[in-house]
């Protein structure tokens, strides 16, 4: 007959297969069986938070049972059995969040954080496997009980809507973007101060040409010109993502997605194909400048530049007065979904403008760029 301690690992090894098949099911594409009648959001929202409270509290009964010093492993298999059942559960439960009726942002917001939190089970439960047959195991069970109970309470705080999860992405992004900016003004002031790279040992190699990223000489005085006129742009652009993040995803956004939650994860796409096209669009500054490279980069950030402003102007911008009493009417008569929130007339004459200011930075740009041009 097997004795309590090999019943206690048996248990836990069922508990780490349990979040390995968890963990297999939310890398899927979310195609999971979901019930014949979609729940609510807000009710989806509930029973997640229920159970990671059970999780939670049974990763503490587990420390408590499974103490390595004096464990009690008659004790422990209740709680490895709850804990068990609530990661197969939690994992299944999140999978009701709809990418496409309640957001892609929200979706994977979700399904981030309850692995993170069967991740931190799983590495629980192989600490006390693992000292169940150490000599002297010491206290490793207690930071992982920690990140347990950290990662659950985290993952209660999901996001209410797809609005608020873009809401959290696009305040990660903003420092990525600054970034960008502040390193073209340092190759700006760099380049006018002579305190550029090109003043250090001209023996000095650092390795990123190799990447094709930086440079060992100093710009020269078109090329100054022309960094100028990009950091123009590429400012504006800044100042019109903050300026989304306060007007648009902070002033307007509530629990509920309006006007639905497609718009967001389009202008969320859109933010991080923004970081990237970026970085690149400053590395190609760097000289000695490549006016074509430099055009290939600065079509692809003003691609991403101009869905964002599309974005902004289709769902966002008020409406002339006919346009908007037809569609109000329209909503009216078919929903009892509330008509899109538009921004007030001073924030949208902000917008405008600086829709107007980045369409002549760039032309003042690809002016500079014209391989025609002497400078070029």
């Amino acid at each position: 007959m097997a004795s309590d301690k090999q019943k206690a690992l048996a248990a836990l090894t069922l508990l780490r297969a349990t979040c390995s098949d968890a963990l297999t099911l939310l890398s899927g594409d979310g195609s999971a069986e979901k019930p014949d009648e979609q729940p609510p959001l807000a009710v989806i929202q509930k029973d997640l938070a229920s159970l990671l409270t059970l999780i939670y509290a049974a990763a503490t009964k587990l420390a408590l049972s499974l103490k390595p010093s004096s464990p009690t492993y008659s004790a422990s298999l209740t709680p490895i059995k709850e804990i068990s059942e609530r990661v197969a559960a939690v994992a299944h439960c999140v999978l009701f969040i709809d990418p496409n009726l309640h957001g892609a942002t929200l979706f994977k917001e979700g399904v981030e954080t309850v692995k993170d939190v069967i991740e931190a089970t799983a590495s629980l439960a192989e600490a006390f496997v693992t000292a169940a047959s150490t000599p002297n195991p010491g206290d490793e069970y207690l930071s992982r009980t920690g990140t347990v109970h950290e990662l659950a309470e985290k993952a209660k705080n999901l996001s209410l809507s797809n609005a608020l999860a873009v809401q959290k992405r696009w305040k990660q992004d903003r420092a990525s973007l600054d970034d960008a900016v502040s390193e073209l003004h340092d190759m700006i002031e760099q380049a006018e101060t002579g305190d550029g790279p090109d003043t250090l040992d001209t023996d000095f190699d650092d390795g990123w040409a190799e990447f094709g990223i930086g440079s060992d000489k100093k710009l020269q005085i078109h090329e100054l010109a022309r960094a100028k006129k990009a950091h123009t742009f590429l400012r504006y652009t800044s100042l019109l993502h903050k300026r989304v993040l306060r007007d648009i995803l902070t002033a307007q956004v509530s629990a509920v997605d309006n006007p639905s939650p497609g718009v967001f994860d389009s202008m969320r796409n859109a933010s991080a194909a923004l970081l990237i096209s970026a970085d690149d669009f400053v590395a190609a500054l760097y000289g000695p400048q490549e006016p074509t490279h430099i055009k290939e980069e600065l079509d692809t950030l003003q691609g991403t530049v101009n869905i964002l402003c599309g974005i902004i102007n289709e769902s966002f911008l008020p409406l002339d007065e006919q346009l908007s009493a037809q569609l109000e009417q329209l909503s009216l008569s078919h929903s009892t979904t509330p008509a899109p929130q538009r921004l007030t007339p001073s924030s949208a004459k902000w917008f405008r403008t600086c829709f107007e200011q980045l369409d002549k930075s760039i032309h003042a740009l690809r002016d500079d760029l014209d391989p025609n041009l002497p400078h070029a």
